[in-house]
């Protein structure tokens, strides 16, 4: 099985993948057989499960659209030309249309649309089905692909970001052979930035609310791969298509409420609200009980980051008072670590930072 696997390696190497990634192939192995075209029928195997591996990496590519036309996600097609516009689905010969968000919503008209002319603009979201999206696709232009196909989407907009408002696309794609198969493809911003903004704000604010949703949008997908793994193992009829509608309609309505104002709250409510409860007395004990190793300095906030267990992550100021706490996404960590915006916390400051933790309180 080593030698298996060394030599898929090798095949992967040789053959150059048009993308980075993990390529998870699997081999039938007959055991037992000592015929000498069976290492030839398993080298060509090998190869052909490489190129299938290789062509999801290819396809699937985050923050951006396949393009059936090119055959490529690279390609200029696959983003949007401004940042209000958002995918509008495919023509024919599989080329990605993008359109206004705004222009959208008139064609759509959906309920409160005259929200979108207040001042300040309200946040809508519009929910497409993949047939809404992928159905004018004709055969041999990605209508019937294996590998990748869309499933559907929500676009939330105009979404304040900075001194800009942007479209921000949420699609659920699915994609074979892998372990993953259904998949959160963000289009609008990164979920590094997100997690970034989250950090910096409060408990409650929108973008630690946005958060959220794409964690627990990811758990509910990885719950219906797991439903979908089963069906098909006991050969049951399950629509795939059918149980996504639900979530979509859960994900369009969580992200019209996280910019929804809340007109109701005095302005001492809303303040509460925006603080929360922060978990201070779990904080300082993963900050007490944390190695040297594990504290870092955010270079940009000038803040001390504690990495506790099971990806709890603690933000503290250098005098030890607790400001917020949030749960790093798979790879966030190393992103961070190299664009040098975590830094280890040098000898000195760390031990003045423990100092600082002896007084304050759970």
């Amino acid at each position: 099985m080593r030698e298996i696997a060394a030599l898929a390696a090798e095949v992967a190497r040789a053959r150059g993948p048009r993308a980075r990634g993990t390529l998870d192939v699997r081999i039938p192995v007959a055991l037992g057989e000592a015929a000498p075209a069976g290492g030839v029928d398993l080298l060509r195997a090998i190869e052909a499960e490489v190129d299938r591996a290789a062509a999801v990496v290819a396809e699937f590519q985050p923050g951006r659209v396949f393009c059936f036309q090119c055959g490529d996600a690279g390609c200029p097609h696959g983003v949007p030309q401004t940042p209000t516009q958002t995918f509008a689905g495919y023509t024919p010969l599989g080329r990605p249309e993008w359109r206004e968000f705004l222009e959208l919503c008139l064609e759509r008209r959906p309920p409160h649309l005259d929200a979108l002319y207040r001042d300040p603009p309200a946040v809508l979201a519009l929910s497409m089905t993949g047939e809404a999206l992928a159905g004018e696709l004709l055969p041999g232009f990605g209508r019937a692909s294996s590998s990748y196909t869309l499933l559907g989407q929500v676009t939330a907009g105009l979404v304040p970001q900075g001194r800009e408002r942007v479209a921000l696309t949420l699609q659920i794609v699915e994609t074979r052979p892998g372990p993953e198969r259904l998949r959160l493809n963000l289009i609008g911003a990164s979920p590094v930035d997100i997690a970034a903004a989250a950090a910096d704000s409060a408990p409650r604010s929108p973008a630690e609310r946005l958060r959220r949703t794409l964690e627990e949008t990811r758990k509910r997908l990885a719950a219906l791969e797991r439903r979908a793994a089963v069906a098909e193992a006991r050969r049951e009829r399950w629509d795939l298509r059918q149980a996504l509608e639900p979530l979509l309609a859960r994900l369009r309505s969580d992200l019209e409420r996280i910019w929804r104002p809340e007109t109701h709250r005095t302005r001492h409510a809303r303040e509460r609200h925006l603080e929360a409860e922060r978990p201070t007395g779990s904080a300082l004990m993963d900050a007490r009980r944390a190695g040297d190793d594990r504290l870092l300095v955010d270079a940009d906030q000038d803040t001390i980051v504690v990495l506790g267990p099971r990806g709890r992550t603690h933000v503290f100021s250098p005098r030890g008072r607790h400001v917020t706490s949030i749960h790093l996404e798979p790879g966030e960590l190393a992103r961070k670590i190299q664009k040098r915006r975590w830094r280890p916390l040098p000898p000195d400051q760390a031990a003045a930072f423990r100092a600082a933790l002896g007084h304050q309180r759970q």
